[in-house]
């Protein structure tokens, strides 16, 4: 829909502006798409709201100052402007319920190929479990829906985490990264154990590709899984 692409920053300002405009009709609104990742330049203006009754009402008022120029989308879930301040900029705005949003909102952060792995499961050549699938903008495994309080949570499901700005069409999580993290949720390592314990368990386990993993790498994840399993405990 977009024909030009603005600076992060001026699509940043911008964007904000929309989400304040747009919040007395909104339980929750944030950015996502490119201007989440960080990129250089942004084609298009992403937005993710949870919406209010009064958010009809918000978007016709934002339309009649001629702050909003409507789309050829109009649906209950997907609505898509363009800006007349910036001619040729387009604004998709995303409308989950309170129980979609934290997967729409990963998925909609992008880019797209990284998004459809995330629904993807792994045996397919995706980053989900197998025995996860996603339907309706939640996650499921058979018929439970399994709760998603926070994006988080999501990558807490995949047994790893990369920040936005790291996320591009080709990223696949290192192979010791799974296998640790698949040991760890087998219960094959306790919290709290010293990277030389858990060095000689994973190799007494004959797990490979942890060699090159730096105790940097291992601190790293290990902080992730103890926080997770707190996490656990407090729910």
């Amino acid at each position: 829909m977009s024909k030009i692409k603005l600076p992060l920053i001026q699509a940043t300002a911008l964007a904000n502006k929309i989400v304040t405009a747009l919040s007395p009709g909104c339980l929750r609104a944030e950015i996502a798409g490119s201007i989440r990742r960080q990129k250089e330049y942004v084609g298009d203006l992403e937005i993710v709201c949870i919406a209010k009754p009064e958010l009809d009402s918000v978007i016709e008022e934002l339309v009649t100052d001629n702050r909003l120029t409507r789309g050829d989308k109009n649906g209950k879930k997907f609505k898509n402007f363009l800006i007349p301040s910036v001619p040729g900029l387009g604004l998709d705005l995303f409308i989950p319920t309170r129980e979609t949003w934290v997967v729409i909102f990963t998925i909609r952060t992008g880019p797209a190929e990284f998004s459809q792995k995330l629904v993807t499961q792994q045996n397919k050549g995706g980053f989900l479990p197998s025995d996860l699938h996603v339907k309706e903008g939640r996650i499921w495994r058979g018929s439970e829906a399994l709760p998603t309080p926070e994006e988080a949570s999501v990558f807490k499901m995949l047994g790893w985490y990369i920040e936005p700005e790291n996320r591009t069409a080709d990223f696949r999580p290192s192979r010791s990264r799974l296998v640790l993290m698949n040991r760890i949720g087998q219960g094959h390592l306790e919290p709290g154990m010293n990277l030389e314990k858990m060095r000689r368990i994973l190799r007494d386990a004959d797990i490979a590709g942890l060699e090159s993993a730096s105790d940097e790498e291992l601190k790293g994840i290990w902080a992730t899984v103890e926080a997770a399993k707190e996490a656990n405990r407090r729910q």
